[in-house]
């Protein structure tokens, strides 16, 4: 037992039956421990929920802020951004899930600065969208808006991505990326064939 397979076994737990639901007892019956055996390392469970958040957080802005300095245009960028959200959404499904779902459980002083680099966050893309738009890379739409529905794709992964599903995370990468950069409209949509009848369309989980 080590730190890593605590927050590793407490993720898994966190997302599959919540975080309140779980108790200290629950991890350590993974470990076959009882629950003294963890305080070690976290006295408290809201000790593990920082101990997720943290590392997530700070390795997104951290990615942020280096590709922010680079010596490209905004489209690369872009590009190099939503590409690490996807690697680390699909490589740790489980703590983003935790990550996402559960900021009001963390202590007031976690959640003032996670909202500060949030903001941080937001207010960096959406400048490099900006960026775009002056050099006629991207459309001239809102740019709050149009980084937040970006994000909000790859975000809503950990609602239907899993990595032993029917989507390999290159698939995903792939599919996402060209969304971003492309959208889904062919370049000749006349060539498309309009069916026939009218149809509804339902959302659902892959």
């Amino acid at each position: 037992m080590s730190r890593e397979s605590i927050l590793a076994v407490a993720a898994d737990l966190f997302s599959r039956q919540g975080y309140r639901a779980t108790s200290l007892q629950d991890v350590a019956d993974r470990f076959g421990v009882q629950r003294p055996a963890l305080y070690y390392w976290f006295p408290r469970k809201v000790d593990i929920l920082i101990a997720i958040h943290d590392p997530i957080i700070t390795s997104l802005t951290e990615e942020l802020d280096r590709v922010a300095a680079l010596d490209v245009d905004a489209d690369e960028k872009l590009t190099l951004i939503l590409a690490s959200q996807v690697k680390m959404y699909t490589e740790k499904t489980a703590e983003l899930a935790v990550y996402l779902g559960n900021e009001a459980e963390l202590p007031e002083k976690q959640r003032a600065a996670y909202r500060q680099m949030a903001r941080h966050y937001q207010l960096t893309i959406e400048t490099i969208y900006r960026d775009g738009v002056e050099a006629g890379l991207f459309e001239d739409l809102d740019p709050k808006m149009a980084t937040a529905s970006l994000l909000g794709m790859v975000q809503w992964l950990h609602r239907w991505y899993h990595p032993s599903g029917r989507y390999n995370a290159d698939q995903v990468m792939d599919t996402i990326l060209s969304i971003a950069r492309h959208g889904i409209r062919r370049n000749n949509p006349s060539d498309a064939v309009v069916p026939t009848g009218a149809h509804v369309v339902r959302t659902h989980r892959a």
